[in-house]
């Protein structure tokens, strides 16, 4: 058999009357309206992988030879319909000039060629059928199932496997996603296996309309830290939260953490002077579990004034006392959030949950107003805002007023 040659030219766009093609068995008899008693012969042999990635090629040769009637087109199938789209066709690494194809010349005795077509670009598998119809209308045809794969992106959430939040506040997730064989498209959101429209629902600062949120911009392309903002249940309770990332091709990835609701307990308040260590006796330490004044070295101090330097100037620190652990807490620095404010810290819950945020210090470094500080001692937690730096030029009384919870 002769292989086509030259088929951008040999390949002419099938006339109107070629158009609707009767699609006839698998395997033809070759008995069609031309009372044809010698059938058109035809073979298909896949020559590529019949599993590919998304989107990719695969190859088959396709040989047919004349019987009683000339060949007069050859057509590819995708699930039964015709693939509109002849781009994605091609023939001996020349494209295809439409689909079906008019075979003239030599290729109306016989045909040779191998045939490349892109395959589908959702994941699963379709079955391509290619046909062959003689002048007669007589066809003969061959199919081969391909199936599609892809990798699906990969999301991780950035955060403990259990958040416990009071219940109706706002609270952010970490999420890092790569995008896999496709661009990610969208971001959606489920609580104990319900999607729905929640309030408050945001994604990197995008509020979100709609649940699943639709993706676009360089976020498509993958993100590290992106911040999920939702409103925590009303209701007291443990809650599991599903958030899923779905590429252009349908691919998913989800990930979860759980949400503990409970009803908050509110903060114990109260004011504090520490004074500097350098003044007189017994006012250098504070206790934070009632705001006195306390000697530096008193057993009852979580945190003391460090005094004055050698030319006696007052050194305006702040230590931790008593195996006391001091924190500085300072927006979007060691796990604290951007927008952190002391006003945040609005119950006990809220307050044992940025234990451990912020930076451990030895020694404060100088304190100004506003500072905000963490201490634990023996599994009890404060934190303190300074609200006054008083200087105090004639003696060394300067101290710090503080604000407290606990």
């Amino acid at each position: 058999m002769k292989l086509l040659s030259n088929f951008r030219f040999l390949f002419m766009l099938v006339a109107a009357s070629f158009m609707v093609v009767s699609c006839g068995e698998d395997l033809g008899d070759g008995t069609g309206g031309g009372g044809s008693t010698t059938p058109t012969t035809m073979s298909l042999t896949t020559v590529s992988e019949s599993t590919v990635a998304i989107g990719d090629t695969f190859t088959v040769n396709i040989m047919a030879t004349a019987g009683d009637n000339a060949l007069n087109v050859l057509q590819v199938f995708e699930d039964g319909v015709s693939i509109a789209d002849f781009s994605r066709i091609v023939y001996n690494n020349e494209q295809a000039v439409a689909n079906p194809v008019l075979l003239i010349g030599d290729s109306k005795t016989s045909i040779d060629v191998d045939a490349k077509v892109a395959a589908h670009t959702e994941v699963g598998t379709r079955t391509y059928r290619f046909t062959v119809a003689d002048d007669a209308g007589n066809e003969e045809s061959r199919s081969v199932d391909i199936t599609t794969v892809g990798t699906p992106p990969a999301l991780t959430y950035n955060g403990p496997t259990t958040i416990e939040l009071p219940g109706g506040v706002l609270n952010n997730v970490s999420l890092t996603a790569v995008k896999g064989s496709g661009s990610i498209a969208s971001i959606g959101l489920a609580i104990d296996g319900v999607m729905d429209n929640f309030d408050d629902l945001s994604f990197a600062g995008v509020p979100c309309t709609s649940n699943p949120h639709l993706i676009g911009g360089d976020l498509a392309e993958g993100f590290e830290n992106a911040l999920l903002t939702f409103r925590s249940p009303a209701t007291d309770g443990s809650y599991l939260y599903t958030v899923t990332v779905t590429d252009e091709f349908g691919l998913e990835s989800s990930t979860q953490f759980q949400v503990d609701v409970a009803t908050a307990t509110p903060l114990e308040t109260l004011n504090g002077v520490l004074f500097n260590a350098g003044g007189p006796a017994g006012t250098g330490g504070l206790d934070l579990d009632n705001g006195m004044s306390t000697g530096s070295s008193d057993m009852e101090a979580e945190v003391r004034d460090r005094g004055i330097d050698g030319d006696g100037n007052w050194l305006q620190e702040i230590a931790p006392a008593n195996d006391s652990r001091l924190y500085l807490l300072q927006p979007g620095v060691d796990g604290v959030s951007e927008n952190f404010t002391f006003a945040n810290i609005d119950s006990k819950e809220t307050l044992a949950a940025i234990v451990g945020t912020g930076t451990e210090v030895s020694s404060s470094g100088t304190v100004a107003v506003g500072a905000i500080f963490i201490v634990e001692r023996a599994g009890a937690v404060y934190a303190f805002q300074v609200a006054e730096v008083n200087v105090i030029q004639a003696d060394n009384s300067d101290n710090y007023v503080v604000n407290i919870v606990k």
